[in-house]
């Protein structure tokens, strides 16, 4: 299963956001549940279906090297198209 959070979530009671219509800006969030096997290639086709991606960091273990299936990927927008 694919899981995303975004990592600056607070609880709804802690919550700063108004009712105004979202902002358009960069929304970092937590990826995690991929396969071991992507590459970066597969994890940004993947995701770009939630909107252009600006940058991604792979998470990766540290004895082989080898992708651990999280990532940390920042969208351009925070809205999703």
């Amino acid at each position: 299963m694919l899981t995303a959070g975004r990592q600056d979530q607070m609880p709804l009671h802690q919550s700063t956001h108004s009712l105004s219509p979202p902002l358009s800006r960069p929304a970092q969030v937590w990826l995690c549940g991929m396969p071991h096997e992507y590459s970066e290639e597969d994890v940004r086709a993947y995701w770009e279906e939630c909107g252009p991606i600006e940058s991604m960091d792979l998470l990766r273990f540290k004895d082989s090297g080898r992708f651990n299936g999280a990532a940390f990927v920042t969208f351009k927008t925070e809205v999703c198209p």
